[in-house]
């Protein structure tokens, strides 16, 4: 539907542009399944490098992105284990991957994969 990251608008537009396409569309709150799904992640907008962008005539002066929950987490259980064997910290990637409560299935293929690649490396150098 949309990239992690996506802003809320693009979000609902595509899920939108989809429900019309299949004769599916309905009334919804779409900030509620929105918040139900995926969490927001809040950057203050910058006029540059140490200075605070004034609100704009809406009273904005953040950005929201929207990253889905178990996703994003599982995304950095397996970037902080590939940053372990990177670091030479096997005993910690091991037990990142093995006693951390993740799901890595719920990953993309490849990430799956790679996360596999990780832990393996870690197990043989321990």
């Amino acid at each position: 539907m949309g990239h992690p990251g996506s802003t809320a608008d693009r979000l609902y537009d595509s899920l939108v542009s989809r429900m019309v396409r299949r004769g599916e569309f309905e009334r919804h709150n779409f900030q509620t399944l929105l918040e139900s799904v995926a969490e927001p992640v809040r950057e203050a907008l910058m006029q540059d490098l140490f200075t605070l962008r004034p609100p704009d005539l809406f009273g904005y002066n953040e950005s929201v992105r929207w990253y889905l929950h178990t996703t994003a987490n599982d995304l950095d259980a397996a970037n902080w284990i590939y940053q372990c064997r990177r670091a030479g910290l096997f005993v910690y990637g091991r037990a990142l991957y093995e006693q951390g409560g993740f799901d890595f299935s719920r990953l993309a293929e490849e990430a799956q994969i790679d996360v596999k690649e990780d832990h393996q490396v870690c197990v043989r150098q321990i």
